[in-house]
């Protein structure tokens, strides 16, 4: 029995929840509450308000891991703002697309749709969300390329806008985007600072449990395992919670580091390969070469006998260890090529020189010198790029 005007306020109003669903990471909830009433939008005839839902739905299904799904839509809403020439939905579904086409590895595409956006920031300056999805988009782009130099323009600019509107959440993405540009970089302890300071701004679930995935990760790489050991399991929890499963899988990926850590080896190893089929399964193919690094090193930290060897440690993985010792090398190599090919594919030109010169490493263990010098090789190039 409501009137049209109403069932208009009813959308408005769905709309400007979006933002809170999104501070608060729950994609679940804002997924349900959208789809429930996608009809009810289509038949309020308002187009532009038709496009700001289709949208948000992109991006919460982006969120949840659900790309194809999610990519639909935001081009559904693209087309609906081409249509009546509204800069605000274009703007929007530009900027998400970005995020979902560098997830999905298709990098150029990701590339074109945010620039897209920023081309709108003059226009709709006044809309400091816009402003910080479309920058941090373009961050993680960069960052997904291996571009740090572009990563730390971005994060700067973030930085700028979001210190002249006392705009955290800008400050947080500022941050974070800076710390991927040293990650990539392999500047590890300035990557972490920057990852502390977004933490020190976040007021919110989405922008703190972000940073905090960021932090674990980079500890992880600078081999800092203890001060990783505790990050990822409330990120899970939260991604169990409310569907905030782009955070939640990696998380999960890298909580199978720790365990290998704590020396559960099997554990550890099923849990990445967990995450390594759910990235596939999603289409998140940078995730996905991550992942199967991941593995590889692994692997080759078995194959050249590093990490500890207590008898502790032995006597616990006794059959995993008489099982894949001997198959350590060949799986190490397996998983470095499956990332090298991945990464190659989708020009992520960082991960690509970091596992071509992990395998140049193993080869070199394996007394292979002329595959050793290919790949290292290969990685000095793209660092010097």
């Amino acid at each position: 029995n409501r009137t049209k005007e109403e069932n208009l306020q009813i959308i408005d109003l769905l709309i400007k929840w979006g933002y809170v669903f999104n501070c608060r990471a729950d994609y679940r909830g804002l997924e349900e509450l959208l789809k429930s009433n996608e009809i009810l939008a289509q038949d309020t005839g308002d187009l532009e308000k038709l496009g700001m839902l289709y949208a948000w739905l992109g991006w919460s299904l982006r969120s949840r891991e659900k790309l194809q799904e999610g990519y639909s839509y935001l081009m559904k809403s693209l087309q609906v703002g081409e249509k009546i020439v509204s800069q605000k939905v274009i703007g929007y579904a530009c900027a998400w697309l970005s995020w979902t086409c560098a997830d999905m590895g298709r990098l150029d595409e990701a590339l074109n749709f945010g620039k897209r956006a920023k081309e709108l920031i003059k226009l709709m300056q006044s809309d400091g969300e816009f402003v910080r999805f479309t920058l941090s988009g373009l961050g993680m782009t960069y960052y997904f390329r291996g571009d740090c130099t572009e990563a730390r323009n971005i994060g700067e600019q973030l930085l700028r806008f979001g210190q002249s509107r006392s705009d955290l959440r800008c400050m947080a993405m500022g941050h974070n985007c800076i710390g991927f540009s040293h990650y990539v970089s392999g500047e590890h302890d300035q990557a972490i600072q920057r990852f502390l300071n977004a933490i020190h701004v976040s007021a919110d679930t989405l922008f703190s449990s972000a940073a905090r995935l960021l932090l674990g990760m980079t500890y992880i790489a600078n081999e800092q395992l203890s001060e990783a050991e505790g990050t990822f399991e409330e990120i899970m929890q939260e991604s169990v919670n409310h569907g905030v499963e782009f955070l939640g899988t990696a998380a999960k990926l890298f909580h199978g580091v720790i365990i290998i850590s704590q020396g559960n080896l099997n554990k550890g190893r099923k849990i990445i390969e967990q995450s390594a089929s759910t990235f596939l399964e999603s289409g998140s193919m940078y995730r996905y070469a991550t992942a199967n690094y991941t593995l590889g090193k692994v692997y080759a930290r078995i194959a050249s006998g590093q990490g500890e060897k207590s008898l502790s440690l032995l006597a616990k993985n006794i059959g995993f260890l008489m099982i894949n010792i001997p198959l350590s090398s060949r799986k190490a190599v397996e998983y470095y090529g499956k990332a090298i090919e991945v990464a190659r594919k989708i020009g992520a030109k960082g991960t690509l020189g970091v596992v071509c010169l992990e395998l140049g490493i193993l080869y070199k263990f394996r007394k292979k010198p002329d595959m050793a010098k290919t790949y290292i090789s290969e990685s000095i190039k793209l660092f010097s790029k």
